[in-house]
């Protein structure tokens, strides 16, 4: 071949029906492996967690207004020990809800602020709290800097919630 001449494209060598057939066979195999990757609708496993905060009926006498104040900014916003984080939406009436990506398999922790709860000490709710339709309830301090609870809960292999 000489130097200054280019070689004809590859596109342009193959007739119309080879071109489209190997264009439909990328495809496919792109298609595939999303399709491996990522699972299907009916494999088992949740690859998110629906947290829903359904808020009590009635709140404790307001407390500190600097707890308030301070804690204000971040109401109904949900921290987990993986690093999910983000603030629930309002769904109906005083429910609201965030979907997280799921973590692994294991013990983990959330905590929801609720400055409404301040004087509890705490602007943490720990009650009306579920995932995937399941209802959270082993609450006990963080152990880490804050003093305040967190609610546990374990996800299993195959994404199944246990409170």
């Amino acid at each position: 071949m000489r130097p200054n001449r280019r070689p004809l494209a590859l596109h342009r060598r193959l007739p119309a029906l080879n071109r489209h057939l190997l264009v439909l066979g990328a495809l496919a195999l792109l298609l595939s492996s999303f399709a491996c990757r990522h699972g299907s609708s009916t494999e088992p496993g949740a690859r998110t967690l629906f947290l829903v905060y359904s808020e009590p009926s009635s709140f404790p006498p307001p407390g500190d207004p600097g707890c308030t104040h301070h804690n204000a900014p971040a109401f109904l916003h949900a921290m987990t020990d993986w690093g999910g984080a983000g603030t629930l939406q309002p769904r109906e009436g005083r429910v609201h809800s965030l979907l997280f990506d799921a973590p692994p398999p294991g013990e983990h922790w959330l905590q929801v602020f609720d400055y409404r709860f301040c004087a509890t000490g705490c602007p943490i709710a720990v009650e009306g709290l579920s995932i995937n339709s399941v209802q959270l309830r082993r609450v006990s301090p963080s152990g880490g800097a804050s003093s305040c609870p967190v609610v546990w809960f374990s996800l299993g292999s195959h994404g199944s919630v246990s409170p």
